[in-house]
């Protein structure tokens, strides 16, 4: 993984952490909408690792 990468990836890890907080309060997202943004989260998690 190139440190450009590597900056890349945590930008969108924080942009969908950011989008999951603001479903979760706005409430304005159907239920499957969420959980696709958490199983993105969970896959980039595991990708991190």
């Amino acid at each position: 993984v190139y440190e450009g990468e590597g900056y890349l990836f945590e930008e969108l890890v924080s942009d969908l952490r950011a989008l999951e907080s603001f479903a979760r309060e706005v409430n304005c997202f159907c239920p499957s909408v969420v959980s696709q943004i958490r199983a993105a989260l969970t896959a980039s998690d595991a990708i991190a690792r």
